[in-house]
């Protein structure tokens, strides 16, 4: 049994640890409020929107926690083809005091990284835009920089999950 035990864990140390992430990966758990849905996992739970002024739903895990603006057309006072969703983001990022950051692209999404100091810890936050039928949506991963490299692919794996009616 011994020789079975050590032979195993050998195998398992040269599979690495990828190969242990995906045995106990969580399941994927789809979460929706209107024409918004996003699929994140399991570990995730609807928490309270209070949390972070304005947003329009919040979901959390141990480690990551995910913000979602909404802006409908009719609260900004425009039509759906009076503004593009490059518009958007640039007035987003001009009323949040940060005209200077690169947006990126990953496929169809586009988003920015930023970090910040809160509470003695750095937080990293990759925040995603979406232009939908309704409106827009600012989707913000956030969790602290110690955790980036666990979560930087996910969060990419997260934003195309993101459907926006």
């Amino acid at each position: 049994i011994l020789a079975l035990i050590v032979l195993a864990t050998m195998l398992l140390g040269l599979c690495g640890c990828d190969a242990l992430e995906e045995i106990f990966e969580s399941d994927p758990k789809t979460f929706s409020k209107g024409s918004f849905s996003i699929t994140l996992n399991e570990d995730f739970k609807k928490g309270d929107a209070d949390t972070y002024e304005n947003s329009y739903a919040f979901y959390e895990s141990e480690y990551v926690h995910v913000m979602v603006m909404h802006e409908s057309y009719e609260e900004l006072e425009i039509e759906e083809d009076d503004c593009t969703l490059d518009d958007y983001i640039e007035a987003m990022l001009d009323a949040n005091n940060r005209t200077g950051a690169n947006v990126k692209e990953d496929g169809d999404c586009k988003y920015i990284t930023y970090s910040n100091l809160e509470d003695g810890e750095t937080m990293f936050y990759k925040v995603y835009f979406y232009k939908g039928a309704e409106g827009f949506y600012t989707v913000n991963f956030i969790t602290p920089m110690d955790n980036l490299d666990q979560y930087a692919e996910k969060f990419e794996q997260w934003a195309e999950s993101v459907d926006v009616g």
